[in-house]
């Protein structure tokens, strides 16, 4: 099995460094939180989720995603992105007092961008390989809780398909900005962690905010709907964020933070918030 993970792996590597044929035009990241130049790019982004305490465990640690930015034409980019979670789970219960800590690759995924004429609207498909380990519990559900715009990252044995349309005001329009996405994510078995094999969720989200050539700022809402389960009510079949992203461009780096917190009481339990920080480097 680590073996078989291993050769998928260094397959979506050797795609990642596939140079590409020409520069393109603007495209943003798979996080729906940072935005990314048009030129060919990498980005590391890191999370720190602050979770609450829920009867004697505490989780704590950080989220990682290590992505790239490649424009192939004027049109199409390809996108990269590899998650890896580390978690520490501490329990206390009277005078006893144990901690345990994880590190976990999670589901690396690839995906293209093909973008319509006027350059503002996009189409983004793509999908995820099972790499995720099903021994890896706490760093698991500390992705699925600290990002659950991607969950599909940190399931393990699931594959996941997903298209997305993207909108973004022209960066020379104006001071105002705008970011739109939407599109569903279906995940299905690779072994048997669904009870019905499949799984189709929606995912969405906006910003508003000012730009200049030297940044942006903007407040926006994510959202994550369970389309498959029909037993379900809305409250239970939605999560849902808010928050800031804000970055600033330094020459080829773009830095740049985010702060996002849930609206729903039912994860408002098991997180806080979460802060998020990001460099991004276009060569």
């Amino acid at each position: 099995m680590m073996c078989r993970k291993l050769l998928v792996l260094i397959g979506f590597l050797f795609v990642f460094l596939v140079p590409p044929l020409q520069a393109g035009t603007d495209w943003n990241a798979n996080s729906m939180w940072i935005e990314r130049s048009g030129e060919r790019s990498f980005a590391l982004e890191v999370a720190i989720p602050d979770y609450e305490k829920v009867s004697i465990v505490e989780l704590s640690g950080q989220i990682y995603q290590l992505s790239y930015n490649g424009p192939i034409n004027d049109r199409i980019a390809l996108l990269f992105e590899l998650p890896v979670v580390n978690g520490e789970a501490d329990v206390e219960y009277g005078r006893y007092s144990d901690s345990e800590s994880e590190t976990m690759i999670g589901n690396p995924y690839i995906g293209f961008d093909f973008a319509s004429r006027n350059r503002n609207l996009s189409t983004e498909v793509g999908g995820r390989l099972p790499l995720a380990s099903d021994d890896d519990e706490i760093a698991s559900a500390m992705g699925v809780l600290g990002d659950m715009e991607r969950l599909d990252a940190y399931i393990p044995d699931c594959y996941s398909l997903g298209a997305r349309v993207k909108y973004q005001t022209d960066k020379g329009g104006g001071p105002v900005a705008c970011r739109l996405q939407a599109g569903p994510v279906f995940l299905f078995n690779a072994d048997d962690y669904f009870e019905d094999d499949n799984e189709l969720f929606l995912n969405y989200g906006g910003f508003v905010g000012v730009q200049s050539k030297n940044g942006s700022i903007m407040a926006g809402m994510t959202g994550y709907m369970i389309i498959s389960e029909s037993d379900l009510d809305f409250d239970e079949r939605t999560q849902h964020y808010a928050g800031v992203t804000a970055g600033v461009n330094v020459e080829n780096v773009q830095l740049g933070l985010y702060f996002k917190t849930p609206l729903d009481d039912e994860i408002e339990k098991l997180l806080d918030d979460v802060i998020g920080f990001y460099v991004t480097w276009s060569l």
